[in-house]
């Protein structure tokens, strides 16, 4: 009798606690060019409008990133790789969804310099 009490009591736990979910989402997504190639290595941040909280992400080799366990809220995706112009967008995280933010960047200017020195010869008089 008492195993079979036991039995019951530890199913009715584990139903429970499977039952569960965690109040977060989850956000993800890819970063292409414009000929629709992956881009490795973009810089992508995430940031919570209304806390102002950010988190940082790099592609990886197949040009996607993935936020794990981010609280629900409206929230900024930005994603930044030298060479093109930075893309965001804003997006809804809600709670046991996956949030998609995928990107399509253009190109864009890099910023060069040229630094020219000299020297005067020195006059004698």
């Amino acid at each position: 009798m008492l195993q079979k009490l036991l039995a019951c009591l530890c199913f009715g736990l584990v139903i429970t606690l499977t039952a569960q979910v965690l109040p977060v989402g989850t956000v993800d997504g890819t970063v292409k060019d414009p000929s629709s190639a992956l881009l490795a290595g973009a810089k992508v941040t995430l940031k919570n409008i209304e806390t102002g909280q950010s988190r940082d992400a790099t592609t990886h080799d197949i040009g996607y990133f993935v936020f794990p366990l981010i609280q629900p809220g409206r929230y900024e995706v930005a994603v930044e790789k030298t060479g093109f112009k930075k893309g965001t967008q804003e997006l809804l995280v809600e709670t046991g969804r996956r949030s998609t933010a995928d990107f399509s960047l253009e190109l864009g200017q890099i910023p060069e310099s040229v630094q020219v020195s000299a020297q005067a010869a020195l006059l004698e008089t």
